[in-house]
């Protein structure tokens, strides 16, 4: 089983190298972005600011930011959040290529993660959609027309929803290759024997 991995794997070597080189980008800016977060204070977790719907919290929260002096801090880190973007993109679209790869021999299969992989795009880029409505509120903090939270909040939802989708995906995706590997190992091989001819 691990034989015929690698072999399959040293046959997309670029795009494999994509997917690691990407997931510990990824991991370093997420670290850096959790720790630039930190510092603007925001007073909730962000995912609870996204998805509040809810224009009065968000003008208290920000609010909150200008009291505290770290509302440059904050918008520094809706900027540095495109990194973040940019690294889950490649990471999530290149990691659903490479599990499509390894499912070439099956067209239905390979055809359905190639879709997944643009599929996954979506995320970063309601998430791109997201920081842009926050710009227009965060332009005027205090007075911005309240169904900019509406969208603003939208946009988060269908983030978090691809986010989740991707990583199902990914997650089948492993385990159905797992499982052809494992037939693979197991497939009884075809006999050499042959029946001598008797000349009578």
């Amino acid at each position: 089983m691990f034989k015929n991995l690698l072999n399959d794997l040293s046959k997309t070597p670029v795009l494999a190298g994509i997917v690691i080189v990407s997931y510990f980008a990824k991991a370093k800016i997420e670290a850096l972005l959790n720790h630039h977060y930190a510092l603007s204070k925001f007073p909730v977790p962000f995912y609870e600011a996204q998805l509040s719907f809810n224009a009065d919290k968000l003008r208290q929260w920000y609010q909150y930011l200008h009291e505290h002096g770290t509302f440059e801090q904050y918008i520094f880190t809706q900027h540095f959040d495109f990194y973040f973007m940019a690294c889950v993109l490649i990471l999530h679209f290149s990691c659903l290529q490479l599990i499509a790869t390894f499912l070439k021999n099956n067209i239905r299969l390979n055809k359905l993660f190639c879709r997944f992989a643009f599929l996954s795009c979506l995320a970063p880029l309601a998430d791109a959609l997201e920081n842009g409505v926050a710009y227009i509120m965060l332009a005027n903090s205090q007075y911005f027309p309240d169904y900019l939270a509406l969208i603003y909040s939208s946009f988060a939802a269908i983030k978090f929803s691809m986010f989740v989708l991707t990583y199902i995906a990914i997650a089948v995706g492993i385990f159905t290759i797992a499982l052809v590997y494992l037939k693979k190992l197991f497939k009884p091989k075809a006999s050499t024997n042959t029946v001598p001819y008797i000349n009578s």
